[in-house]
């Protein structure tokens, strides 16, 4: 695995991730990164943005798809997660008396 691999998924471990709009990266997370990972992710910003780049976006959320297994909702590329979200609302918007698979 690359260090630019590695660091990415050392993001998505804590949580994190990230938006791509151009060269600007935005990192998306439910509580602070650590400063030493974001200093290391802006020391290697244009690597991290190549990376990005080349990975495709989940059509639910619009932030990158870092995980190998890439899942579809829609004929488009979808987090696992966020599929899981939007087969529920759509089973919820069909049928509102149904129970969600969470629930």
């Amino acid at each position: 695995m690359s260090d630019i691999a590695a660091l990415l998924d050392e993001v998505a471990s804590a949580g994190g991730g990230f938006a791509l709009s151009g060269d600007r990266v935005r990192v998306r997370a439910p509580h602070p990164l650590p400063a030493a990972l974001m200093e290391r992710l802006s020391a290697a910003k244009p690597a991290v943005v190549k990376a990005l780049k080349a990975r495709p976006v989940c059509c639910e959320c619009k932030l990158a798809i870092l995980e190998p297994a890439v899942a579809w909702w829609g004929g488009e590329p979808v987090h696992a997660s966020c599929g899981l979200k939007a087969w529920e609302r759509e089973w919820l918007a069909k049928a509102p008396n149904r129970e969600t698979a969470a629930a």
